[in-house]
């Protein structure tokens, strides 16, 4: 088992995916044995981090013999040393790559039209870093993304950056549903998910019934 692993990502209820190496820009929590307190300081310090909060096996959930530190967000990159030393993972690379956060994700590259991404980077962007979308020069929003003009409309849109490109796209969605029957107790009602119907209604459409409809109330979700 590694002594060491850098997680990227936040607590408390969000989504943590593991990286192999710490990103410049993006907060991440570190992941260590007691032992290596001392050197992940260290790195942390080299990569341009303030100090972050570390937590021990007094906290709840937190195993013996380990450290969560919290808080790290590298500002420079690191030159790394030996191939095999475990501190590397400490040591962010320059390499600048885009960072699609929060929306609603469709699949891939597509997110739902009225919820796009915020449009981030990783890596050195220090300099005379440029972005544009849709050849439309891009600024910093006060959410902390890259918009441009049109840059959360419907379609695919371009993402031009360091002289590479990205594509992502926006849609509508399109999915419908139609009320169904999960649990008929032959009573001539139908629970459905958090709505309970009669007989007659149980083929109406999955819109909003009129609060007038007869024999119709809410109900928890069986």
């Amino acid at each position: 088992m590694r002594r060491l692993t850098p997680p990227t990502g936040q607590l408390g209820g969000m989504c943590i995916n593991q990286v192999t190496r710490l990103l410049i820009g993006a907060q991440h929590v570190v992941l260590a044995t007691t032992g290596q307190r001392t050197a992940v300081l260290a790195a942390l310090e080299e990569a341009g981090c303030a100090q972050p909060m570390i937590m021990d096996e007094a906290v709840e959930g937190m195993p013996a013999g380990w450290l969560l530190f919290r808080g790290v967000e590298p500002t420079r990159s690191v030159q790394g040393s030996d191939e095999a030393d475990i501190l590397n993972a400490l040591r962010p690379l320059a390499d600048i790559e885009p960072r699609f956060a929060g929306g609603i994700r469709l699949e891939g590259r597509t997110w739902l039209l009225g919820h796009p991404p915020s449009i981030r980077f990783t890596g050195d962007i220090t300099g005379d870093f440029k972005v544009k979308i849709d050849r439309e020069s891009a600024t910093v929003s006060l959410k902390g993304g890259y918009a441009a003009p049109g840059w959360d409309t419907e379609g695919r849109h371009s993402l031009w950056f360091a002289g590479r490109l990205r594509k992502y796209r926006l849609m509508r969605g399109t999915e419908q549903w139609r009320a169904w029957s999960a649990h008929d107790f032959g009573t001539g009602a139908a629970i459905c998910g958090a709505r309970t119907t009669c007989a007659s209604m149980s083929t109406a459409s999955s819109k909003a019934m009129s609060n007038s409809a007869p024999a119709s109330r809410s109900a928890p979700t069986a």
